[in-house]
């Protein structure tokens, strides 16, 4: 809407293609996107991403090794996944977990994978289920601080740490055992360490588990919390009230048209496991 100059000089390029007289629009004559080398460009890119994952678990030296069983600290009962991995740290052990979660992330965003995240989840389930164990073992290696003891902070931080890898890991746990242990442990850090966050990814592992089942490519599965406290919590129960586009606005800025709900907070992680019927919505 603002007034143009009197004088306006094209660019020199553009000078020089009008100027010819057999000039017209450009159009190209291939597609916009070569597929093929496209493909090719994106394998070309995993593969090298896959190589530069085992050139750093290569370089890793003795001290990133498990601990033998006599040496773990404290002794840990068997899991659901088996024997439980143990480090020097649990630094270590977050280090080896995000590296079998970058494994399994690459494998599910293999180019000739579905687009859905779900669908490829389920799709590599196989090629991910090792490193989908490996994680189970080295969480379960972890321990958890009784009530009764004080939480040291840098164990907090790396109890905390592990439960992104068991996220991605426990959307494809197919055991009933996996799966309660799973809630189990990632609650009972949400309770020890009171972030709520925690407690929002055993509600989305509950519903891949559900969303997996209704599409045929998993066991069934009920909510075991289906009730969350008294569900005043807005951010937690996503039922934050929708604005009212006939009531005046609040906020008399330019950004007064713009109609958000803060309190509501999507939990979902739709962006990681989405399915095809939430990516059409």
């Amino acid at each position: 809407m603002a007034p143009t100059p009197v004088t306006v000089h094209a660019p020199q390029a553009y000078q020089a293609y009008t100027s010819s007289p057999n000039s017209q629009s450009p159009k190209s004559t291939k597609s916009e996107i070569d597929l093929a080398a496209a493909t090719a460009s994106a394998l070309e890119e995993w593969q090298r991403i896959r190589t530069a994952l085992d050139l750093f678990a290569q370089n890793l030296g003795p001290a990133f090794n498990p601990l033998p069983a006599e040496y773990g600290h404290p002794p840990q009962p068997e899991s659901p996944f088996g024997s439980v991995l143990q480090y020097r740290s649990y630094d270590t052990a977050n280090i080896w977990a995000l590296y079998y979660t970058c494994h399994i992330i690459l494998l599910r965003g293999h180019p000739h994978m579905p687009p859905a995240s779900m669908v490829a989840a389920s799709v590599a389930a196989a090629q991910t289920a090792p490193y989908a164990k490996l994680i189970g073992q080295i969480a379960a290696g972890i321990a958890l601080p009784s009530k009764g003891q004080p939480l040291n902070p840098s164990v907090g931080a790396c109890l905390c740490e592990i439960c992104m890898p068991l996220f991605f890991a426990g959307v494809q746990y197919r055991d009933e055992a996996q799966r309660h242990w799973l809630l189990a442990r990632v609650r009972g850090i949400e309770e020890r360490t009171g972030w709520a966050s925690l407690g929002m990814i055993a509600l989305g592992c509950e519903r891949a588990w559900m969303k997996a089942a209704e599409a045929g490519r998993g066991p069934p599965w009920t909510r075991t919390q289906v009730n969350e406290g008294d569900g005043s919590d807005e951010r937690i129960t996503g039922r934050g009230g929708h604005l009212d586009p006939y009531s005046p606005p609040k906020d008399f800025t330019d950004r007064r048209f713009i109609h958000v709900n803060p309190p509501t907070r999507v939990h979902w992680a739709v962006g990681l496991l989405a399915d095809e019927h939430d990516e059409r919505e």
